[in-house]
């Protein structure tokens, strides 16, 4: 993962702050421990939420659950009612590119991207969804999401009192990362086949995804709890 990468990694970190994640005026005082800490999980995975969930991510997701659960007629193609559960899953991208793209009334100028769809049918296959168990996530994109994993849990290894160093901006992200053995190797086989043609926005929105644990969880809560000791 590159400095400027890196750099935008911790510019969100110290935007939002790990010590934030209940309303702002409202002291902690006011609820017992266990309150707090779920009051400010949830805030805390709405925020990574809609660091995740783009305009585009959100559409093909949404068209995922529409194939699982109402299914799609297309007369040209069949007559009968498609499901996911029915469609092997080049026709499940096929038939979701196509259901995204743009309609006149839409004010979007263009729909998810091909990749884009191949990506999201493809991860929900690899965390078994309803509607994907009889299907076999490709090669491609397992790797990388196996890559995913593997660098999450790399990163959730790191000591929360390194984290705090990184809050506190002791270290950077950069160090942390090489503490944990997070490859540049291992980073772009998690971003996926298509790393080097994604911008920065999408490279970023796709290690929050896999980091989400780490940045909006459990270690997360630890890692608030210890700055404000601080």
């Amino acid at each position: 993962m590159g400095k400027r990468l890196a750099r935008r990694l911790e510019d969100l970190e110290e935007r939002r702050g790990v010590s934030r994640g209940v309303s702002r005026g409202v002291s902690p005082r006011r609820w017992d421990e266990e309150e707090y800490k779920q009051r400010w999980l949830t805030n805390r995975r709405i925020w990574g939420n809609n660091k995740v969930k783009t305009r585009h991510v959100a559409l093909v997701r949404l068209y995922i659950e529409y194939l699982r659960t109402t299914g799609a007629v297309d007369s040209t193609k069949r007559p009968w009612t498609a499901k996911l559960k029915d469609l092997a899953y080049g026709e499940a991208v096929e038939e979701i590119y196509d259901l995204t793209r743009p309609k006149e009334w839409m004010r979007e100028e263009e729909g998810p991207s091909w990749e884009l769809v191949e990506r999201e049918v493809a991860l929900a296959i690899y965390r078994q969804e309803p509607g994907t168990e009889n299907k076999v996530c490709p090669s491609l994109w397992r790797d990388s999401f196996v890559a995913g994993d593997e660098m999450r849990d790399r990163f959730l290894s790191v000591p929360d009192e390194a984290l705090v160093e990184m809050v506190k901006g002791i270290r950077t992200l950069e160090s942390l990362r090489e503490e944990a053995g997070i490859s540049e190797e291992l980073v772009n086989r998690a971003l996926g086949p298509d790393h080097e043609e994604i911008p920065e926005e999408e490279q970023v929105r796709r290690i929050i995804e896999y980091m989400a644990d780490a940045f909006f969880g459990e270690k997360a809560y630890r890692v608030h709890k210890l700055v404000l000791k601080l």
